[in-house]
């Protein structure tokens, strides 16, 4: 009697000890998919606020590139470019696309500067105005 119930005993430990690794090896692989899918999210916004400042760096240098201080005589327009490149080269770290985009672009651009927008309407409307004055 006393070897059937060390038997059975031992039978019923043995069944609750797989239960309880089961239950284990259950809540493990959940907690590990939890995991993971904290780290996409993680993962998924950082791309997103990585995306958002590139964003706002390319809007400042369109702005820059767009308009030029009122009142300025065109040729005084040049707008040098070296800061909006630099702020968008470091927001787009490790982004190959944008890094051979800059490296493309002239220097004159960079260090010199570009006519605006402005500067470059203010000019066609003088060649426009001199071409009709010239007919």
């Amino acid at each position: 009697m006393k070897r059937s119930f060390s038997k059975e005993l031992e039978d019923k430990l043995a069944t609750e000890k797989a239960n309880y690794k089961l239950q284990l090896a259950k809540m493990l692989a959940t907690l590990r998919g939890m995991d993971a899918a904290l780290q996409a999210r993680a993962d998924s916004e950082r791309s997103a606020h990585q995306a958002q400042a590139l964003w706002a760096a390319c809007q400042a240098l369109w702005a820059t590139v767009r308009t030029g201080e009122p009142g300025e005589h065109w040729k005084t327009k040049l707008r040098p470019l070296k800061n909006e490149i630099k702020a968008i080269s470091k927001v787009a770290e490790g982004d190959e696309l944008v890094a051979v985009v800059i490296q493309n672009l002239p220097r004159e651009a960079e260090e010199r500067g570009v006519f605006t927008e402005d500067a470059l309407r203010e000019r066609f409307l003088n060649v426009e105005r001199l071409h009709v004055n010239w007919l």
